[in-house]
């Protein structure tokens, strides 16, 4: 069977790799010549460039430049994956038409014969998860560069079109909230500003009858900053390196410059760019800081003078090559002082609405990083699971808790072996005395160690737990014993409650995992025999999808019913039925646990569990 054939017939739970060259045609991009006016003449076809991911995102349909057919040598089909792989590496973008890119990418088109079985969206989502892994493996370089030889042959794992489109309707969710939420973010950003510059204008400054001017550099202390040695930089440094752009240029591992500092790019495409450091920083060759030398003006009223009037800076920018803001330049920037009192007022009003817009521990930010942070989180862990069929289940919180859903969701053969105290709450019962029991009786059962009349002890007029959990008998002769409850109850000190995760685990899925495996964790070397808390949260569990598990619970709730409809023989004897019930329970619970069915000596039983 060739590649096509075994990728058309592959089966879902079949981990298979294949290399990306065998699903892909890998091209590099160009560039038509610059000097040739007609190329670049009222041209119609797209030619894309990193500017265009960065102003534009990551699903492209047109670019910012174009050129025209005539300097178009080799014309990419729509839908293709773009990958940046020199200098600025694992840029990501699916372009939506026809196209040229220039040199800085390689471009990825679906094998003809493949169309028909490569969800596009679905490989741009797992580029994305291989583009990081080459960032952290090339970010240390001088010019980083991807050996696309080695990136051919990079192994990937393709399921079927159901589960790639299960993926991707499920990361393409999360894409839709974040820009819903970035949207947001926009408008209350927006409203900020507004204020801000209203407060900071010359109108209002001017109102101040206190007020007077001066030049930046009378008011300030204008320092560049210091190049870095290769031995300063560190992935694993505390300290941001800022050096011209908008967000740290890597990790330092010492600092220069100290925290509640105005900085103010000095070369490149984000010259001019004002920031408030908030936290001690390397500063860079490439970066002004500005120290208030005059006790008339507030550093942090100074902070929002400048972001007010940012649009004045960046037009103090000069060079058409590498941009530039001349010290001289930014020293000359006339600069409105009101009183004090003033300028407290100012940065009072304007630090309160800056912690509900800019404080990432708080408001939109929080809620846009974090959903960025889910975001990432899922797309790493449904293509891990996807090579691997390993989920990390240490300490399972609420993302890993969303994220059994989604596999389960994605993946019909998911399952996730764990312990119980990773999915399950654990609590023990009260004292409830029988003379409690007389003096209050009621509807509502109480439930002890025994296991005669299924554990119940009597009746009170109140309960303690409201719905579907299982209980357990943590001492004595029946230590181990297992009851399903669903309702409203209470327990006795002596009887232990499992509170199951409902996003993963059922409870009646449960109840039947224990009623097999919970005896072998009791302690019988003991006078009196137990079974406590922090042994039961020990106790391994295997946990299929939720659609798995209820076919499980359906067929041991209804037994007999079934085996009727399959046309297994049921013994009249209520013993060898009971037995017959235990031998199927067991078998499917092993596996699921093993994969393996027992086949030595296969009579009747065996043949009608394998049909």
């Amino acid at each position: 069977m060739n590649f096509f054939e075994k990728l058309l017939f592959q089966y879902k739970g079949n981990n298979s790799f294949y290399k990306i060259e065998d699903i892909f045609d890998i091209k590099n991009g160009y560039t038509p010549l610059k000097s040739n006016k007609e190329f670049w003449k009222e041209g119609d076809i797209n030619w894309f460039t990193l500017k265009d991911i960065r102003e534009n995102g990551d699903v492209l349909h047109n670019s910012i430049e174009k050129v025209s057919i005539k300097g178009v040598r080799t014309l990419f089909k729509s839908n293709s994956l773009i990958m940046s792989t020199t200098a600025t590496i694992g840029e990501i973008a699916l372009i939506k038409n026809d196209f040229i890119c220039n040199q800085q990418f390689h471009v990825f088109q679906v094998k003809e014969q493949l169309i028909n079985l490569i969800n596009i969206k679905f490989m741009f989502f797992y580029f994305k998860n291989l583009a990081e892994k080459l960032k952290k493996d090339l970010q240390t370089s001088t010019f980083p560069r991807v050996d696309i030889k080695d990136f051919k042959k990079t192994p990937i794992f393709v399921p079927n079109m159901e589960v790639q489109n299960k993926i991707v309707e499920i990361l393409d969710k999360f894409t839709e909230y974040s820009a819903e939420l970035k949207a947001e973010l926009k408008a209350r950003d927006e409203q900020y500003k507004f204020y801000r510059d209203k407060l900071l204008s010359n109108n209002n400054l001017l109102n101040d009858i206190n007020f007077f001017s001066k030049k930046l550099s009378e008011i300030t202390e204008i320092n560049i900053g210091k190049q870095p040695s290769k031995e300063d930089l560190s992935e694993n440094g505390l300290y941001p390196y800022m050096n011209g752009g908008i967000n740290r240029s890597s990790n330092a591992k010492n600092f220069n410059n100290i925290k509640n500092t105005i900085i103010v790019s000095q070369g490149g495409s984000n010259a001019g760019y004002v920031q408030w450091m908030y936290e001690d920083f390397y500063q860079g060759s490439h970066c002004y800081s500005l120290k208030v030398t005059s006790k008339q003006i507030l550093n942090r009223f100074l902070f929002f003078y400048l972001k007010s009037n940012q649009d004045k800076i960046f037009n103090l920018v000069q060079g058409s090559g590498i941009p530039g803001l001349k010290k001289t330049s930014l020293s000359s920037l006339t600069i409105l002082i009101p009183s004090i009192r003033t300028q407290e007022k100012i940065v009072k009003v304007l630090d309160n609405f800056e912690a509900i817009c800019k404080d990432l521990n708080i408001g939109l930010p929080a809620e846009e990083a974090k959903r960025q942070q889910q975001y990432d989180f899922y797309r790493d862990a449904i293509f891990k699971y996807l090579e691997t069929g390993i989920i990390d289940d240490k300490g399972i919180g609420e993302r890993e808790s969303g994220l059994t859903k989604i596999l389960s969701f994605i993946f019909d053969n998911f399952y996730l072996s764990t312990t119980i105290g990773k999915v399950c709450q654990l609590k023990r019962g009260r004292v409830i005395s029988k003379n409690e029991i007389e003096q209050n009786k009621g509807i509502y059962p109480v439930y002890s160690s025994q296991t005669e009349n299924d554990g119940q002890l009597g009746k009170i007029d109140t309960f303690d737990f409201d719905g579907e959990f299982v209980t357990w008998t943590t001492d004595g002769a029946k230590a181990g014993t297992v009851f399903y409850r669903n309702g409203k109850f209470s327990i006795t000190n002596v009887c232990g409650l499992i509170i199951p995760d409902i996003n993963i685990l059922k409870s009646k899925y449960l109840y039947y995992w224990l009623s097999i495996n919970a005896q072998k964790y009791v302690k019988r070397d003991l006078a009196n025999a137990k079974l406590m808390s922090n042994v039961v949260d020990n106790i391994k569990i295997e946990i299929p999808s939720l659609k798995i598990q209820e076919k499980i619970v359906k067929v041991l709730d209804n037994f007999e019913a079934i085996c009727k409809d399959l046309n297994i023989g049921l013994p009249s004897e209520e013993v060898k039925r009971q037995q017959q019930y235990e031998y199927y329970r067991d078998a499917i619970f092993k596996y699921l646990e093993t994969g393996i069915i027992d086949n030595k000596g296969i009579g009747e039983r065996e043949r009608e569990r394998i049909n």
